[in-house]
């Protein structure tokens, strides 16, 4: 899908989505199932996180292609009302709105949902004050 949403004028073409070797009309169902399998790869090759998910920078993708997943993002949701839920609300917040937009209360409950369960039992024990391991603690500072 990157190849074909490289260029802005995708946003205002009319799109019609088939699958190879399968059957079917593009209806609505088709187009969602597109843009659903385009996320979910895209989730797996070039995002992390846990329950949440933010795009990781990498070499592969340069401004083009960024703005084509951009593109991908737009045009699912205007036309098939699609939104890729494991998007992080406080990325997405961000992207659209500005940072400044991004509450503390939102970026904190983004960021428990982005990291692994081990990581966020570290933080809560710290918040209420109960023992917890200072080594993961550190690690978990230093990796973010």
């Amino acid at each position: 899908m990157l190849k074909y949403f490289k260029t802005s004028d995708i946003l205002s073409a009319t799109l019609k989505f088939k699958f190879v070797n399968e059957c079917g009309h593009d209806a609505d169902g088709v187009s969602k199932d597109a843009y659903a399998a385009f996320w979910e790869s895209f989730f797996m090759k070039n995002a992390d996180g846990e329950v949440y998910c933010i795009p990781v920078l990498s070499q592969v993708y340069g401004q083009e292609e960024w703005e084509a997943v951009g593109r991908i993002l737009i045009k699912g949701y205007k036309e098939h009302k699609y939104y890729p839920i494991s998007l992080a609300p406080a990325f997405f917040i961000a992207v659209v709105h500005g940072e400044n937009s991004v509450t503390p209360q939102l970026l904190k409950e983004s960021f428990l949902l982005y990291i692994s369960q081990s990581e966020k039992d570290v933080i809560e024990a710290v918040e209420r004050g109960t023992q917890y391991d200072q080594d993961e603690l550190l690690f978990l500072l230093d990796r973010f």
